[in-house]
């Protein structure tokens, strides 16, 4: 996730959201149940679009890990 907002700081946020395994699955959903996307959630609930997009990150990748060698 990237964050393009220019907002500085932390926020506390609450988002209700059943996703689409969880609802469809509990036994209490009705047969014909319409899920909202997560993108449409955080835009109605919280006011941020979330667009999806491909771009380069840095990211640190590990060929190998070994144990350590006494001394």
């Amino acid at each position: 996730m990237v964050d393009e907002t220019k907002w500085s700081g932390w926020f506390d946020v609450r988002l209700e959201w059943a996703n689409a395994a969880a609802a469809l699955s509990s036994s209490a959903a009705p047969a014909n149940v319409q899920l909202a996307s997560l993108f449409t959630e955080v835009r109605e609930q919280l006011g941020l679009k979330l667009d999806a997009a491909e771009r380069p990150i840095e990211m640190i990748v590990i060929d190998k890990a070994e144990r350590p060698t006494e001394n």
